[in-house]
């Protein structure tokens, strides 16, 4: 069984998928406390150590400068899993003497040839002579001592050519996806523009819709105001032939009183005038 540490923030949230590792056959064991690394690493150690710098930060490269500086754990294949995002995530890796690094996010596949790599490869240790050639780069305010081998520069190298490799697909997709991102708020400007000259015949058509209904509400309010105008004058007709009827009857009334009279005085002549005719 081949034994791997993973040194990270959490132990219960490691920087990379375990499930992945275990699949091909490694035992992941995962630490989250520098102290509690080292006493295990005194009782045993793993094939291969990873040390996540992206959540550790600089704690991950001196955990792994204080291994490859350690007489009984020097041995110990040390990954640093970076961002790799600068010149100095690089320069840091080297200054710690770890024995390679990835870039995160990483890629599965690529993880496994590089830890299957480092598993085959025996680690060095820096000779006297390598000891005594290391240079010192300024960068960022910050001094880094390098000691490597033309083997490690090498792996280093392949390393940061894949991690440009990947940064490139990265890029091409980005590119890709914008493309295509273009192309779709292209489509929906056309679209959006389909529909606002839709909305202004829409809106026109609303206008005019309401015009007419204006227009038809004021020719109905004309209407009204006609149709009350002739309730009022046939109230008013209504009232004068109450009245004519009204005075029509008084007439018949007084007709029949005036007949009546007349009647009356007819029979009063008639028989004043039988009586002097009988005298």
């Amino acid at each position: 069984m081949i034994d791997i540490f993973v040194l990270c923030t959490s132990e219960t949230e490691a920087p990379l998928n375990t499930e992945h590792l275990e699949q091909k056959g490694y035992q992941v064991t995962l630490f989250s406390d520098t102290g509690h690394l080292f006493e295990t690493l005194r009782y045993g150690k793993p094939n291969l150590l990873i040390c996540d710098s992206h959540t550790l930060g600089e704690d991950a490269f001196e955990t792994c400068r204080k291994i490859k500086a350690d007489n009984d754990l020097w041995m110990i294949p040390v990954l640093i899993m970076t961002r790799a995002s600068s010149l100095s995530d690089l320069l840091f890796v080297l200054d710690c003497n770890a024995d390679n690094f990835i870039a995160y996010p990483y890629d599965a596949s690529y993880l496994h040839s590089l830890i299957e790599g480092m598993l085959q490869t025996p680690v060095e240790r820096p000779t006297p002579e390598q000891i005594k050639t290391q240079f010192k780069i300024q960068h960022d305010e910050h001094l880094f001592v390098v000691t490597a081998d033309r083997r490690k520069l090498l792996e280093f190298l392949l390393s940061s050519f894949e991690i440009a490799v990947n940064k490139s697909d990265e890029l091409s997709r980005a590119e890709s996806e914008n493309h295509d991102l273009r192309q779709v708020v292209v489509k929906a400007d056309e679209v959006a523009g389909e529909q606002a000259r839709a909305i202004g015949i829409l809106n026109s058509t609303v206008r005019q819709k309401e015009e007419a209904l204006s227009s038809l509400t004021d020719e109905i309010r004309n209407k009204t105001s006609q149709v009350a105008e002739l309730s009022r004058e046939k109230e008013f007709f209504i009232r004068e032939r109450e009245a004519d009827k009204n005075l029509i009857g008084e007439a018949e009334d007084r007709i029949r009183v005036l007949i009546h009279e007349k009647e009356e005085a007819e029979r009063v002549h008639s028989t004043e005038a039988g009586e002097l005719n009988q005298r």
